[in-house]
């Protein structure tokens, strides 16, 4: 799962400088370096990253870092609906200041969160208020010096008045982390709640977020399944379905949802896949969505660094 702080750091990818790797054929090479200013050529690390272990075995990577925040703050406002709750985010993605994370949150997640699953996980108790079912929210935060806290506070008020706004619970450092435990515990608390939870990873357009949500959400209730969902802004929708039982029946219903979800990103031009689901439903489940059109140039890049085809063979699909 991705980081919440992807919001504001990008994905590890993202603050990568240099690997070294060992390719099929048993030949060690680099890529990139130590230090932004020794990083020339193509950057064979970040498609390392992304091929998880079929062109080769990383033994060396080198990260830029970054320093500890002086102090961190944050909020979760409630919304009725999910067209609030997205205005809500893209009112303040628009703004001057750049929030650390910010989340969305479907109505089932107060009772994720809420559930004995949940304190299992993580264990500190969840404030009052916070998370209510039937509403919708936006879990935001921010970091910085004294005067950028007070612009996140002026810029608050501004981009929230023009929506009808339920309620807001503001947290400061030592209140930030009861909150902040279940957010990122999203995907471990989704996955004890249900013998046979799914979770559909969507990645859209963040303007496209709010309608390849209501597609899933539909094909969900055609289906009568339970699901919930976290959003984080910039255009990745963890979407958990969530069945009563593992039975056959179960799966076809799943696998319905799951096919809706992915036709509906790929005609919203984003990509679907299936992250997370029972070992013995993967088979019948398309895990890393339809076909894409650069599957023949990601075969050839493959011969190229695993001639042999030894390393994690027929982990994205047949021969590759």
């Amino acid at each position: 799962m991705d980081s919440p702080l992807r919001q504001f750091y990008g994905t590890a990818r993202d603050f990568l400088l240099g690997m070294e790797f060992v390719t099929g054929e048993g030949i060690s090479a680099k890529s990139g370096g130590r230090v932004v200013k020794n990083v020339t050529g193509y950057d064979i690390h970040k498609l390392m990253i992304g091929a998880l272990g079929t062109l080769g075995v990383m033994t060396r990577i080198n990260f830029k870092t970054f320093p500890t925040p002086l102090d961190r703050r944050g909020y979760v406002a409630r919304f009725l609906s999910a067209e609030h709750a997205f205005d809500s985010c893209h009112r303040f993605a628009q703004s001057p200041v750049a929030p650390l994370s910010m989340e969305i949150f479907s109505p089932q997640v107060a009772e994720l969160f809420a559930s004995p699953a949940a304190q299992r996980v993580a264990e500190a108790p969840l404030p009052k208020n916070v998370f209510e079912s039937g509403e919708w929210a936006v879990a935001v935060t921010y970091a910085g010096n004294e005067k950028v806290m007070a612009r996140f506070v002026a810029e608050l008020a501004r981009t929230c008045k023009p929506i009808d706004i339920r309620g807001m619970t503001l947290f400061t450092e030592q209140d930030l982390p009861t909150v902040w435990n279940r957010q990122r515990e999203f995907i471990p608390i989704a996955l004890a709640s249900s013998p046979a939870t799914t979770i559909v990873k969507m990645s859209v357009l963040p303007t496209r977020m709010k309608d390849a949500l209501a597609a899933a959400r539909q094909a969900t209730e055609t289906n009568d399944l339970r699901w919930a969902a976290m959003a984080q802004a910039l255009g990745i929708i963890y979407f958990a379905i969530l069945p009563s039982d593992h039975t056959e029946e179960c799966r076809q219903r799943v696998a319905n949802v799951a096919n809706a979800t992915q036709e509906a990103c790929a005609k919203l031009a984003g990509h679907a896949t299936i992250p997370w689901a029972p070992a013995e439903w993967k088979s019948a489940l398309k895990i890393w969505g339809p076909q894409r059109p650069d599957f023949p140039q990601m075969q050839k890049v493959k011969a190229v660094f695993d001639p042999q085809n030894i390393l994690s063979p027929g982990r994205f699909a047949e021969n590759l």
